[in-house]
């Protein structure tokens, strides 16, 4: 018989402690970006079309990419999907629930993913001019330069939830959302000190007072976040007519959650 020599690394170590989710549940992986400030620096204030866009696509990717996925959400620089465990116990669920290899391999699947995204739609974005004159197409590549080289980082944790829990966890996800973006138009009229103290309604009126612009005319990815599906016939109609059946999707009918408010999600999770 053939000697094998024990891992020790693995035995003493690697392997210690194992945590597992739980399968009677349903499970959400969160992963956040952790140098947005750093990375978006450079970008169009209060949005950049390019960055939403890219995280957009990155949340598509993800939710393909997850075993069980039922549905995604992401916002700035964050992103959260939801998944369970086979119906079977005989099908093994992703990792066999192990919390540790979960969050790690969302993490660099989120990395991997969105930088590569970004890159290709900068560029193209770029090189295709957009009316720009050369001075601001220079500013722009400048930008999306930099933050190509230094590249967006990502870390993940998970963690069970109840589904009836859902609706209540995407509500909060979604005022985060909303205030972050309210404080993001803000700052382009406004000193940080101007805006310390204040609340979200409070700042919504002073931009409106000072330059007349209404937080509600930016788009609603950026002021509520983005809802990723799987493409599926609606009132007779596909939700993305132009995708394919099956496929993930934004869902441009994505509603402002409210704690109570779960009829939507009923036809998203079951």
């Amino acid at each position: 018989m053939k000697y094998r020599k024990p891992d020790i690394t693995k035995s003493y170590y690697e392997n210690s402690p194992y945590t597992f989710l739980k399968r009677e549940e349903m499970a959400a992986v969160v992963i956040r970006g952790e140098n947005y400030e750093d990375f978006t620096k450079n970008f169009q204030k209060p949005y950049d079309t390019i960055f939403l866009a890219s995280m957009k696509k990155a949340l598509q990717y993800l939710c393909r990419s997850i075993p069980s996925c039922l549905a995604g959400y992401t916002s700035r620089f964050d992103m959260a999907v939801f998944f369970s465990a086979p119906d079977s116990f005989e099908t093994p669920s992703w990792y066999n629930y192990d919390m540790n290899r979960i969050a790690t391999l969302a993490s660099s699947m989120a990395s991997f993913a969105f930088n590569r995204i970004f890159e290709k739609a900068a560029d193209s974005y770029v090189m295709s001019g957009n009316n720009f004159d050369e001075t601001r197409k220079f500013t722009a590549m400048q930008g999306y330069v930099s933050s190509i080289d230094a590249g967006a980082l990502f870390t993940a944790k998970c963690f069970n939830i109840k589904k009836e829990q859902i609706a209540d966890y995407l509500y909060l996800l979604q005022k985060n959302t909303i205030d972050a973006a309210i404080h993001e138009m803000g700052l382009l009229y406004f000193r940080e000190d101007e805006l310390s103290g204040k609340s979200s309604s409070e700042i919504q009126f002073m931009v409106f007072d000072r330059a007349g612009i209404n937080f509600d005319s930016y788009p609603s990815s950026f002021r509520h976040g983005s809802f990723c599906v799987k493409n599926k016939e609606r009132d007779g109609m596909l939700i993305n007519p132009a995708a394919e059946k099956g496929d993930w999707v934004p869902d441009p009918e994505f509603p402002l959650l409210k704690p109570d408010c779960r009829d939507y999600l009923q036809g998203i999770l079951g």
